[in-house]
């Protein structure tokens, strides 16, 4: 009987808490599971709250999901599904993992410390990574709209040549499968290899070459 007794005030003690918690985030309309996962009906929004680690742990958002400009180094305790967009940019993220698992209608991670894309979750309507630190497109999984990758090494070697491109998702499949990037070595005659592929003449001694040996140790 104190065990259930305690039990029981245990879970009240983290009802309590979640609700506390909630209330100093401005979370709205929100169910407790028996898990302590929290599900949000509509949009939420925890952005420009100084956070390093989320709150709370979330299972789905019937809405658009909003984590941008904190601390975050982690995206643990992100929604698993999300009926909208997901917003994780301004952060100082390195990796992706612990996002959203199922599809989300949009996604944008731009000003982070992503060397990778590991933790991607598949995204229908366009795909923002601009300003951070991607050496490669490894964990990519399948962007329905534009992909953006501006400002980051991995940009000028892939991105230019399949912009617009109805089969870009394809072409990144290949890109990936060519292991051409390893670490942060380059290896030029995988990379020929890719550019011949699908089409494309890159001269040896261009400025497009010139930038890659900058950003990148050359392997031939």
């Amino acid at each position: 009987m104190m065990m259930k007794h305690l039990n029981g005030y245990k879970i009240f003690e983290d009802k309590h808490m979640t609700d506390y918690i909630c209330l100093t985030h401005s979370i709205k309309n929100y169910t407790i599971g028996s898990d302590g996962i929290i599900d949000v009906d509509g949009d939420l929004n925890l952005s420009f709250k100084g956070l390093e680690k989320l709150p709370l742990n979330f299972g789905e958002v019937r809405g658009d999901f909003n984590c941008s400009n904190n601390q975050l180094l982690t995206l643990e305790g992100s929604p698993k599904k999300i009926s909208g967009s997901f917003y994780c940019n301004k952060n100082r993220l390195r990796s992706l993992k612990g996002g959203p698992e199922e599809p989300v209608d949009f996604m944008t991670c731009a000003g982070n410390n992503l060397i990778n894309l590991e933790g991607m979750p598949r995204v229908e309507n366009g795909f923002n990574c601009i300003r951070n630190r991607l050496l490669s497109l490894e964990g990519y999984n399948y962007v329905g709209g534009n992909i953006d990758i501006y400002q980051n090494p991995i940009h000028e070697i892939i991105l230019p040549f399949i912009e617009g491109h109805r089969d870009k998702n394809d072409l990144i499949e290949l890109f990936n499968h060519c292991d051409i990037i390893q670490g942060n070595r380059l290896i030029v005659s995988r990379l020929q290899w890719f550019y011949e592929e699908i089409g494309v003449d890159i001269k040896v001694n261009s400025y497009f070459w010139r930038e890659i040996r900058r950003k990148y140790l050359i392997v031939e």
